[in-house]
């Protein structure tokens, strides 16, 4: 796969296959707040064991029925966020949560922006990557409608979009 630019991020086209991740969930007004849950009270850390090989922690952000009227602020802008990890043959359960989220990631085509996670993600969403997503010529898929934040053992991020 060959890495190109624009506005300065590197991306890269993809074509993935449907997935499952399995973990923990919270509807949030952003992403951040449960990212930061899970990385101060051990749970990133339980995540990473429940998957023998594959290591990476997948975020994702959805909008479900659930949203507006779980919402603590009952605003219309809350997601859920969904921070786990891949729910394949490698996956190892943990007895001591019996109330982990199920998410299905259909297939799709993606733009993967690369990221590096002290700096970058913020920039990135200044620039808007609907935006950057349409000048390399895609519609965003609305037949998905998430977002997949994908975090690596070296503090790199990548920023999945999925395009038709």
């Amino acid at each position: 796969m060959e890495n190109k630019k624009i506005h300065g991020f590197i991306y890269e086209n993809r074509k993935i296959n449907a997935f499952d991740i399995i973990g923990f969930t919270k509807i949030v007004k952003s992403g951040g707040e449960l990212h930061d849950e899970i990385r101060s009270d051990g749970r990133w850390d339980i995540l990473k064991n429940m998957n023998s090989k594959n290591k990476e922690i997948y975020g994702i952000a959805s909008q479900d029925k659930e949203c507006p009227i779980k919402c603590k602020e009952n605003c219309k802008s809350c997601y859920r966020y969904t921070m786990g990890i891949a729910d394949d043959e490698n996956f190892i359960a943990n007895l001591e949560y019996d109330d982990l989220f199920k998410f299905y990631v259909k297939e799709s085509d993606w733009i993967v922006f690369k990221l590096d996670a002290e700096n970058g993600y913020g920039e990135l969403w200044g620039k808007d990557p609907y935006k950057m997503i349409t000048e390399l010529g895609y519609n965003y898929n609305w037949d998905l409608a998430i977002h997949i934040d994908v975090f690596y053992e070296n503090n790199k991020i990548e920023f999945w979009m999925p395009v038709k």
